[in-house]
């Protein structure tokens, strides 16, 4: 999902730790690097650093997140969407066939966990933000417009298996997994709280 230059980052990141490898390949435990490599490494790091702020590679928050842990929990509730998605089933009463996979939107998903993390932060559970933003507006602010559909799911849980299997047994929320009409998704998680973790599903589709 993380679509920074990661080569760049990995090329420039060996070069320094290479060498300091080889510096510690030549000492026994405890591992020290002698001061002048030390000063030397310390001098090449400063130097990219500097290199990848200028460049704006892998320096941003949003980067971070799409590394951390918080991610294979995203992702998690993202395969089981799509893997929902391949078999036709009753959302209540109504009958969906099984429909195409869903493309991964970091608009939609930025919206989307920008919300877990603010339901979170202030103590409340709803669509609609403490300041009175709908999903839709959020979802605009992020980037994703000129939309035909949108939907959203929310949910408190602790982890991707549960609140997925959750939302295909509310009718509701099962209608939003399995809608034909929906391209793309964004799924944002916020690990605390009184349920042990705040999701959020946004889905939509370009006009």
């Amino acid at each position: 999902m993380c679509k920074m230059n990661t080569l760049a980052i990995s090329i420039m990141f060996c070069l320094v730790v290479g060498d300091l490898v080889d510096a510690l390949s030549r000492l026994g435990e405890p591992y020290a690097i002698p001061r002048g490599e030390r000063k030397a490494a310390k001098s090449r790091l400063s130097s990219l650093e500097e290199e990848l702020s200028k460049n704006n590679i892998g320096n941003s928050d949003e980067d971070f997140e799409r590394r951390s842990a918080q991610n294979q929990q995203e992702q998690r509730a993202y395969d089981l969407t799509n893997a929902a998605r391949k078999q036709g089933r009753y959302c209540g009463s109504n009958w969906y066939p099984a429909t195409q996979e869903l493309a991964w939107n970091d608009q939609l998903a930025d919206a989307a966990r920008r919300h877990a993390k603010d339901m979170l932060a202030k103590n409340y559970f709803s669509h609609t933000s403490m300041d009175g933003r709908s999903f839709t507006d959020r979802i605009k602010n992020a980037g994703y417009k000129n939309y035909c559909y949108a939907a959203e799911n929310i949910a408190g849980n602790s982890n991707a298996d549960a609140t997925v299997d959750s939302w295909l047994k509310s009718p509701g929320h099962c209608s939003n997994i399995m809608n034909g009409n929906v391209r793309d998704l964004g799924v944002g998680y916020a690990s605390g709280g009184p349920y042990g973790g705040y999701w959020v599903q946004n889905f939509a589709k370009r006009c």
